[in-house]
């Protein structure tokens, strides 16, 4: 899967013009690419993971805390064995796939990370 790591310059464009987080390869061998935004106790982030015939499937997620969601989430992500206290909703179950070589893809992907974010 080497054409994903060739457009992550393409994601890491869209992240800085966008203002918002991006992520690499957010769990186990996935080549994924992840925008996040904390708005309030929630944080919502637009997953693009790549598939088998050179497109993304893009996913919208919310995740949802009591409070504090920056504390629990690095809580999480630094102290060993502290669970995930957020409830987790899968946002927009549509999927849009985007080709790997589109000649516009960074406009695509900025217009989504916009709208969703």
């Amino acid at each position: 899967m080497d054409w994903v790591k060739r457009n992550q310059g393409v994601f890491r464009d869209v992240a800085s013009d966008s203002g918002v987080r991006m992520r690499f390869d957010t769990h186990y061998d996935a080549s994924n690419y992840e925008y996040s935004k904390v708005v309030g106790s929630e944080i919502y982030r637009l997953d693009f993971q790549p598939t088998a015939n050179e497109t993304y499937v893009v996913k919208k997620f919310v995740d949802k805390f009591p409070f504090f969601p920056r504390l629990f989430w690095l809580a999480h992500n630094f102290i060993p064995l502290f669970p995930y206290l957020a409830e987790i909703q899968e946002v927009d179950s549509c999927v849009a796939e985007l080709g790997s070589d589109e000649p516009n893809l960074k406009a695509k992907v900025l217009r989504l990370v916009r709208d969703a974010l």
